[in-house]
This record gives structure tokens, sequence and C-alpha cells, in this order.
């Protein structure tokens, strides 16, 4: 097979850039996102419930989980996305930071996140934003 070959063109969507108040709105519209990050095992990605407040992503997790490590302060990136698999459009949120516990929850600009997982998730973690980028698909039409 020669270098092309077997290749689809592609579908009638273009991929646009979000500006950065865009990209916080779509953030706004959802409560569950990716988190990856360099754990102890390895990379990982791990779905969480998260909410925004101001410049952080805030999350839950239980004390002695993986993601309990994200509370010594380590890089971490941040994904949130919407995708219509009929229509071919869709959206996606990459937010790079740092994670740390916060250091008085009254700093908070709203309510916690609630946790989909059963169990007790007392453990805040919140992620400062350093960067955020989108991208939006949307039909050519």
């Amino acid at each position: 097979m020669s270098a092309g070959e077997g290749h689809s063109e592609g579908g009638a969507g273009r991929f646009s850039a979000l500006a950065e108040d865009e990209c916080r709105d779509l953030l706004r519209t959802h409560t569950i996102g990716r988190i990856g990050f360099a754990a102890s095992e390895g990379p990982t990605i791990l779905p969480v419930s998260y909410a925004l407040h101001a410049n952080r992503i805030v999350f839950r997790t239980a004390a002695g989980g993986i993601l309990a490590e994200l509370e010594q302060g380590r890089p971490v990136a941040f994904e949130v996305d919407d995708f219509d698999t009929q229509t071919q459009t869709g959206w996606s949120v990459l937010v790079r930071g740092t994670t740390d516990a916060p250091v008085d929850l009254r700093e908070l600009t709203g309510p916690l996140p609630i946790p989909w997982a059963n169990g007790i998730r007392d453990q805040v973690i919140c992620l400062s934003i350093d960067s955020m980028s989108g991208r939006i698909v949307a039909r050519e039409d």
C-alpha cells in the first residue's frame, strides 16, 4: 500500500479554535471531565466529576486513592468534550495546570462537585488553570 492509499479524505467538518471565554462557557455546561497525569503507576487518564470555580477546576476524591497523589502539586492535563457521531460535530477543551489542595474551602466560588462514585470522597483537589484551549468541529454546508 502506498502512502495515502486506503485513507479517507475525511468528513465534511472543519476544526476551528475556540477563544478562552468560549472554553470557559463550555466547561460550565458539563460536570464530568478527564484528568491526565503521571501517576506512580505510569501515565493515567481518569474521569472525574468537577466544578469550575473562577480560575480553578475542583474535584473530589477518596483519601488514599490514585487521585489523592495529585494533592502534592503535580502538572496535569484536564479535558472535556462533547461529540455527535451522527452529525460529526463537536468540541473539546484542554486545560493545563497544577493541582493542589485548597488552603480554605471558603475560597471556592460555588458548590463542590458531587461525585458519581459511591464511598467517601472528602479530599478536595483544585487544578489551578495555567492555560486553556479548545477546538470545535462544525460541518461546512
